[in-house]
Formats: structure tokens, C-alpha cells, sequence
């Protein structure tokens, strides 16, 4: 390559825009450069003065920016069509995707709303249930106890009633005894005088 010139690709690394940007400036005569005989055909050559001049007239946001702005050629505009399209197709299947993606979070935070007045639900029967065995529990211990205490009340009674059974008995002896009758003063003497 002969002395004084850059390629294309080097020339866009020294620049900070694209290769095809770089060919635009050429074709539109922003860029000085000449067309020589490559190894695939006619390749630009960037003269390396103009490239200087070029990085020092201008910061490399401008250097951007009219690359940018520069006219397309016609073989790349039917790409910037294309891609224009495409663009388009990608920016409203990315808006439907935020619709659904914010209805299934309104669906979400329903179901999580739910699933939180089913669980203070849940909490509030078990508290129920857990008051309905406590009371049984004591409704049992009560009865337990009742029981306890009339089985001890019929012990008494029954203590009661063999005493009482006892006193009924000596008393009929004791009536037995006074019924019975009584001997004579004569048969009482007899008596007497038959054991001597």
C-alpha cells in the first residue's frame, strides 16, 4: 500500500464510525480517497492528510452525528426500510408484551390478595377449632370431676347406709330382747334353784 494512505477499516477505527460510514464520506466527497485495484476488485484508499484534517476540524460526536445524517445511498435504503419494519414489528410485539406482562401482574397480585384472605381464613378456623376443643376438653374435665364426686357421694351414702344397716340391726335385737317375754318372779326362781 503506498505511503499517505489508509483503508477503509483503519480508517474507521481512527475515526470511530463504521466502515460503511467511512465508504458514505468517500462517495460523497467529504473524505478525500482514490480507487485502486484490490486483491476482490476496486478497493478505497483514505488519503491520511485529510484524514487529520478531518480529526482535528471536528470533536468525534460530530464526526458521528453527520454520519448519521448523511443520505443513504439506494441500495441502503431499502435496507433501512427492512429494517425500519422490523423495527416497528419488534417495538409493537414488545408493547403487547408489556400488556401482558401487566396483566399477568394484576392477575398475580389478585391471586396473591386471595390467597391472603384464604389464609387469614384458614388461621381464623383453626383458631375456632382449636376454641371448640379447648372447651370440649374442659366440658370432659367438668364431667370428670362431677362424676368423681358423685361416685365418692354414693361411697358416703353407701358407708352411710351399712351404718345405719348395723344400728337397724342392733335395735332389732334390742326389740327382739324387749318383746321377748319376760320370765316370771317364780319361773325366775325356779330357774335358780335348777342350776344349784
Amino acid at each position: 500500500m503506498p505511503e499517505g494512505y489508509l483503508t477503509v477499516n483503519e480508517a474507521a477505527v481512527r475515526l470511530g464510525v463504521t466502515a460503511r460510514t467511512v465508504r458514505l464520506w468517500l462517495t460523497s466527497g467529504r473524505l478525500a480517497g482514490e480507487r485502486v485495484q484490490g486483491r476482490f476488485g476496486p478497493e478505497w484508499r483514505v488519503v491520511a492528510g485529510d484524514l487529520e484534517r478531518l480529526l482535528n476540524a471536528r470533536p468525534e460526536k460530530a464526526i458521528v452525528s453527520e454520519a448519521r445524517s448523511v443520505a443513504p445511498a439506494p441500495e441502503l435504503r431499502s435496507s433501512l426500510a427492512l429494517l425500519a419494519q422490523e423495527n416497528a414489528a419488534l417495538r409493537e410485539a414488545l408493547q403487547e408484551t408489556f400488556h401482558r406482562l401487566s396483566s399477568l401482574s394484576s392477575q398475580i397480585e389478585a391471586l396473591s390478595v386471595g390467597l391472603e384472605t384464604r389464609d387469614s381464613d384458614i388461621q381464623a378456623l383453626r383458631a375456632d377449632n382449636q376454641a371448640v376443643l379447648r372447651s370440649v376438653a374442659e366440658g370432659f374435665h367438668l364431667r370428670q370431676r362431677e362424676s368423681q364426686e358423685v361416685e365418692g357421694a354414693l361411697r358416703g351414702l353407701a358407708a352411710q347406709l351399712h351404718d345405719e344397716q348395723e344400728l337397724l340391726g342392733e335395735l332389732r335385737q334390742k326389740l327382739d330382747e324387749a318383746l321377748r317375754p319376760r320370765p316370771t318372779w317364780w319361773q325366775r326362781l325356779w330357774r335358780r334353784r335348777d342350776a344349784v
